[in-house]
């Protein structure tokens, strides 16, 4: 009886959430997709039903193919940097040491502010005249690479991960601090007894038994990084032409369905963009999950 209750709210619990969903994320997306196939150019209802014509275009355009290019390696390199120090981190507070709590919080702080503001901040201390970062290399005896970071377009994009690794970071510490304390405590102290050392208790224990966590934040990773525009909007911005600079260094995927939608009016072929970005987004994830799926060990 009382399961059955249950059960009933069930509907009235998911309704409104499921029509908010369905009105703001499932009823956008299929227009999308819809006005990829046409010419519409955003002003009028006039249009006219081009079939492929836009995809063909998309997939052959060449400042397309640079903005796939950029953020395949924004995802690659920006997933590197984040996990191994991630890991390390995660490790390290895992420890019985001083002020945790501490270290925790300094570490989760600038995953609550907002994208904007830091690419705003990273800007200030990217500036070459008056930023942060160049004074210190050159108090340090680094001058020569004190540079134009954002102006240069061999480090624009590096940059540009750089500071996406510093804000999104105490997430993924987060989630692998989550998966390491799932592990119990008896099944390391075991791997001890039986003379296996740090080295050993990670590749053989730990790194199996977090796999799990490790592919979801993985293939997080991919689905943020394919779509990030907020911090590299800040940092390049915030004109239409100095987006995605210099010389289209830092054009990801986003940027370029921006530009081509508020920039050029060419509304139709930015939704053609966005759609064989799509398509591309849910391929990746689609082979990570295989590639990465292993048999799970029940704990």
């Amino acid at each position: 009886m009382y399961q059955r209750d249950r059960r009933k709210l069930i509907l009235p619990f998911l309704l409104p959430q499921s029509l908010l969903y369905a009105v703001f994320t499932l009823v956008p997306l299929a227009l999308t997709v819809y006005y990829s196939f046409t010419n519409w150019y955003g002003l009028t209802m006039d249009f006219d039903f081009y079939g492929t014509a836009n995809l063909e275009t998309v997939i052959k355009d060449p400042f397309f193919l640079n903005a796939v290019r950029n953020s395949f390696v924004f995802v690659f390199i920006g997933g590197i940097l984040m996990l191994i120090p991630a890991m390390l981190v995660t490790l390290a507070l895992h420890e019985p040491i001083r002020a945790k709590s501490f270290f925790r919080f300094v570490i989760l702080l600038p995953t609550v502010l907002a994208g904007s503001v830091v690419g705003l901040m990273w800007k200030w201390m990217y500036n070459p005249s008056f930023g942060l970062i160049n004074p210190v290399l050159r108090a340090i005896g680094l001058g020569e690479y004190a540079l134009a970071w954002l102006g240069n377009e061999k480090t624009a994009l590096v940059a540009i991960i750089i500071a996406m690794v510093w804000y999104k970071i105490g997430l993924w510490v987060l989630l692998l601090t989550a998966g390491l304390e799932k592990i119990p405590p008896e099944i390391l102290e075991a791997g001890k007894i039986d003379g296996a050392g740090d080295r050993q208790l990670f590749f053989r224990i730990t790194l199996p038994l977090m796999w799990e966590t490790i592919r979801v934040v993985l293939i997080l990773w991919i689905v943020w990084g394919l779509q990030e525009f907020t911090i590299i909007f800040a940092l390049t911005g915030p004109t239409i032409f100095t987006l995605g600079g210099p010389l289209g260094a830092t054009e990801l995927m986003t940027i370029y369905v921006f530009k081509t939608a508020f920039g050029a009016k060419k509304w139709a072929y930015a939704m053609a963009i966005a759609t064989v970005m799509l398509a591309m987004i849910l391929a990746l994830c689609a082979v990570s999950n295989r590639l990465t799926r292993k048999e799970v060990v029940e704990l």
